[in-house]
């Protein structure tokens, strides 16, 4: 009965580690996105005033950001998903970047507001250039 009893603790012991290392492995992986591309974008976003109109304020990021991030050098270019909530609904944002001479530029961040007709453009192709 004692060893039964210590191989489960062993057993869980091991499973608690490797549950553990997983979520280590999907918070690191998470992060990687959400970069200098990701703050602008969401700084974008918050500050827009439809977005705040219709999802209010404050504006608080989702945990989860989906997407590229490619960096070459002082060149790359970022494509992220993300959503967005505020008191009076929710939102996902849409954010594409690229990176010049180790700057980043956003060149166009789309709101799809949940339950709205249109989309938003808070930076549309031509405010990039």
């Amino acid at each position: 009965m004692k060893r039964d009893l210590k191989w489960l603790i062993f057993g869980l012991s091991i499973a608690a580690f490797l549950a553990a290392v997983f979520a280590l492995l999907i918070y690191f992986l998470m992060n990687l996105v959400k970069g200098e591309a990701y703050e602008l974008s969401l700084a974008a976003v918050s500050e827009h005033a439809a977005v705040q109109t219709l999802i209010g304020e404050p504006i608080e990021p989702g945990l989860l950001v989906l997407g590229n991030v490619n960096i070459r050098g002082p060149g790359g270019n970022a494509e992220l998903q993300y959503d967005v909530a505020g008191p009076k609904g929710e939102a996902t944002v849409y954010a594409y970047a690229i990176r010049d001479a180790g700057e980043w530029q956003l060149t166009r961040v789309i709101v799809d507001v949940d339950g709205a007709r249109e989309r938003l453009d808070v930076v549309a192709p031509n405010d990039s250039l």
